[in-house]
């Protein structure tokens, strides 16, 4: 079954959702209740850490060992379950959207077939350009099937493609594809942990396809999604119910912790506690308004690699100004300040500094009891996460 129709299933089972950032790890048991919404049973998480290393072996060596803490943590609360779905932010996935079209002589029905032969072509050219670009192999990397995000027959949009473009009668068809692949080493570690825990069916997302389907099955066609996490920035573009671009830059809360730690003269733990509280609003007085200032500071070579992102990939086109800064550092209220900074202005649609919205009106009537147990900051993307589908 697909996990587009995964959670629309009201159904009383457990199931185990793991969100894997660059930094931490976070996981939630959900089910359904007799009314449909979903209850969060319990909710596992990581301690926050800062990687330095680059390579991604290095790096998933040290996640490893959250990843492990959470899934042990999991088996002994005794709950089963036999389905997970893992959505992994940067840097464990990388992602490209391709368009494609195809024109026919005269009116003809597509058949299944046909676009199944379409999709083909392009994992196909997909896996070949990415292995050649990052210097992968069959054990580097695993390979999604490529998405429709988009597609117009004869001219016009329509609505869930993959099911209403075949056996109509089609001159031109366009589509917009999202294909994504998956650290190796990540998703068999994963599969391993998860078997010996009874759970052998799992689904692989990258977090831009998610938070897409999140948006655009609530109605939001036009909105900027800056995700925020440990290490790297993601700019998530959704323009006219498409996502049209995906750009990463490499800095994110810990580059902010790293500036922190030596001027406090502490280690790294004290300093993500310290992020953490001012986050939260529990520092007090001259401590806060220190942790303020170099905030501030660290922020302005992030605001310009936020700029040099959008100049380097996304112009000519514009964004959306309406924006949802989320992820790990989506509580820190000075990445949303220098965002609404007019400098951005000239990127947007409509010519103006970028609008901060707070999330989707529908989450607090999806849940249960959301608001009581996801209400940090750094467990935001969850909630997006469980109500994707």
């Amino acid at each position: 079954m697909s996990f587009f129709n995964f959670f629309k299933q009201p159904k009383n089972k457990p199931r185990l959702v793991l969100d894997i950032g660059s930094s931490r790890v976070n996981a939630v048991l959900v089910q359904n209740d007799p009314s449909g919404k979903i209850e969060i049973l319990r909710l596992f998480q990581s301690e926050s850490v800062i990687l330095p290393e680059t390579d991604l072996k290095s790096l998933w060596r040290k996640m490893s060992g959250s990843v492990e803490s959470l899934v042990s943590e999991f088996a002994k609360s005794g709950i089963k379950t036999d389905e997970a779905l893992i959505v992994f932010s940067s840097p464990w996935y990388f992602s490209e959207i391709r368009n494609i079209e195809k024109t026919f002589d005269r009116p003809t029905a597509m058949t299944k077939k046909d676009l199944e032969e379409m999709l083909d072509a392009e994992e196909n050219s997909f896996k070949k350009d990415a292995m050649a670009r990052f210097s992968l192999n069959e054990e580097n990397a695993v390979f999604a099937r490529p998405e429709i995000m988009g597609a117009k027959l004869n001219g016009y949009r329509i609505r869930q493609p993959q099911n209403n473009v075949l056996g109509k009668p089609i001159e031109n068809f366009s589509a917009a594809l999202y294909l994504s692949s998956f650290f190796g080493a990540a998703v068999s570690h994963l599969k391993r942990l998860l078997a010996d825990c009874g759970i052998e069916s799992i689904e692989f997302r990258s977090s831009p396809h998610v938070l897409f389907k999140a948006f655009s099955d609530n109605g939001l066609d036009d909105i900027s999604i800056i995700d925020v996490g440990g290490e790297i920035t993601d700019i998530i573009m959704i323009k006219e119910g498409e996502m049209k671009k995906i750009v990463s830059f490499g800095r994110g809360l810990n580059y902010v912790a790293r500036r922190i730690g030596p001027v406090f003269n502490v280690g790294l733990d004290e300093t993500m506690a310290m992020l953490s509280n001012y986050i939260e609003g529990k520092l007090d007085g001259s401590f806060k308004e220190s942790v303020s200032q170099i905030l501030k500071e660290a922020l302005v070579e992030w605001q310009n690699l936020f700029r040099e992102a959008l100049e380097k990939h996304v112009l000519p086109d514009l964004m959306p100004d309406k924006i949802l800064v989320t992820g790990h550092g989506g509580g820190v209220i000075e990445f949303k300040k220098v965002l609404s900074d007019p400098v951005f202005g000239r990127y947007t649609v409509r010519g103006g500094p970028f609008s901060v919205v707070q999330g989707l009106p529908s989450i607090s009537a999806s849940f249960k009891n959301a608001d009581h147990v996801l209400n940090k900051p750094h467990l935001s993307l969850i909630n997006f996460y469980l109500l994707y589908a």
